[in-house]
């Protein structure tokens, strides 16, 4: 079979659009499409970026605003503080979690001295005997209802 110069010339056009079309489709639009995509998500990382400023002026009025409100918290944990050599007394400048445990501490100690006073004053002690509510296991709990402590005013009602 003999190939005409036509022929050869239109099998080179159609092989060589067929390349193009491989180079475009597999390699020049997807990484067009990639470049634009990185491009918007650097722009939205360069807004994000520039509200950083804003936020850590937030921040630091935010940590000024708590660093008063302890200031004027304690003012009166230095006065209703008992000192921490009384048996009965609770330091209710503790951490949240070590509150949990010494208001457990707390609240035995105090049932103790309520017993010891009822028989002092001649009460016999039964199993209905009046007694001092358990603060509960959890801080927040402790803070709000326990104690009679907002969790996010000062100060303490």
């Amino acid at each position: 079979m003999k190939l005409s110069g036509w022929t050869i010339i239109w099998m080179a056009i159609a092989l060589g659009l067929c390349v193009l079309a491989f180079a475009y489709c597999d390699q020049y639009w997807p990484h067009e499409d990639a470049a634009k995509n990185m491009t918007a998500y650097k722009e939205s990382l360069q807004t994000q970026a520039d509200l950083q400023r804003a936020a850590d002026k937030r921040v630091q009025k935010a940590m000024d605003m708590v660093n008063q409100a302890a200031q004027k918290w304690q003012v009166y944990v230095g006065t209703r503080t008992p000192p921490e050599n009384l048996p009965y007394g609770i330091n209710v400048d503790e951490n949240p979690y070590q509150l949990v445990n010494d208001s457990q501490k707390y609240r035995n100690s105090a049932q103790r001295a309520l017993n010891a006073q009822l028989r002092v004053g001649g009460v016999k002690i039964v199993s209905d005997a009046p007694s001092i509510p358990d603060p509960g296991w959890s801080e927040k709990d402790i803070l709000a209802s326990y104690y009679n402590f907002p969790a996010f005013s000062f100060p303490v009602v």
